[in-house]
């Protein structure tokens, strides 16, 4: 992970009366300890939902953090381009190309960024994007599933069941059964995705 191997990042101090990220990112972990102390069976699992949505706060706010020492301001915020462009379009259909234009580069070069600064590929990382969106809808919300596949950004529904699937090794359908807020827990309305292949589809980033 970008963190992790950064030598330039030995510490980081977080403070919930600082920025309202680490108030959230603070939760998160305190969540995820409450639930750790019940030895419930499926304690492990909720763990690393806390700490993917964890390293999601801190990588979305902290960029600098995930790039090594070479990376310039100048790439920091093209980096910000390209995430803040996904975060705004993630229903619409976009591509490679669109994602680019919004920070003013190439395509390869979008590719770079995206490996360098975040250790993945822009198609991975909407994708995932939109999973964690329609995760979202399906805990929070009594929508259709055909509905949330749409408003996350799929134009499939059968297609977004396959790719959640793949993701959370269950169906749409039965996280929203196991994993409603309605069922009162702790961390219900987060995610962790168990596997993705990120360049399994082209640059035109829907089915």
């Amino acid at each position: 992970m970008p963190v992790i191997t950064n030598k330039e990042l030995q510490a980081y101090k977080f403070s919930d009366t600082d920025k309202t990220w680490h108030s959230l990112a603070i939760k998160e972990l305190a969540d995820a300890f409450d639930v750790w102390k019940t030895q419930s069976a499926d304690r492990e699992f909720y763990i690393n939902i806390a700490l993917m949505k964890f390293w999601h706060l801190f990588c979305s706010h902290q960029l600098n953090t995930a790039s090594d020492q070479n990376t310039s301001k100048s790439n920091e915020k093209r980096a910000h381009s390209l995430l803040d462009y996904i975060h705004k379009h993630y229903e619409e259909r976009i591509s490679i190309a669109d994602i680019s234009n919004a920070a003013n580069i190439s395509e390869s070069e979008c590719y770079r960024m995206f490996r360098n600064t975040l250790g993945c590929s822009p198609n991975s990382y909407l994708l995932n994007y939109r999973l964690r969106k329609s995760v979202q809808l399906l805990t929070e919300s009594n929508k259709r599933i055909s509905d949330i596949a749409y408003e996350s950004g799929f134009n499939c529904s059968a297609y977004f069941a396959k790719k959640f699937k793949l993701a959370f090794d269950i169906t749409p359908m039965q996280f929203r059964k196991r994993y409603s807020t309605t069922l009162g827990h702790p961390l219900a309305n987060h995610l962790s995705i168990i596997q993705t292949k990120p360049d399994s589809f082209p640059n035109n980033m829907q089915p």
